[in-house]
C-alpha cells in the first residue's frame, strides 16, 4: 500500500454479528460474568432475557484497541 490516500470504496468488509441466544435466537441477554482466557479471548456467561436459558459467548476480538 502506498503512502497516499486510501480509496475506501475498494477495501474489503469484515462483518461482525451480534450474539444471539442459541435456544430462542433472541438478541437481548444479561452478561453475568466475563472471564479472560489468557490468550486475548474472553468468555462471557449470559442469560437470555426472553427464555431465561444460560449460554456462553466466546469473544475473540481484543477488548480495547486493535490488538
Amino acid at each position: 500500500m502506498s503512502a497516499g490516500r486510501i480509496d475506501w470504496s475498494t477495501v474489503e468488509v469484515v462483518f461482525v454479528t451480534r450474539p444471539q441466544c442459541p435456544h430462542c435466537h433472541a438478541l437481548e441477554y444479561v452478561t453475568t460474568k466475563s472471564e479472560p482466557n489468557g490468550d486475548g479471548t474472553v468468555t462471557r456467561k449470559a442469560i437470555c432475557r426472553t427464555c431465561s436459558q444460560p449460554f456462553k459467548i466466546s469473544v475473540e476480538l481484543p477488548e480495547f484497541g486493535n490488538g
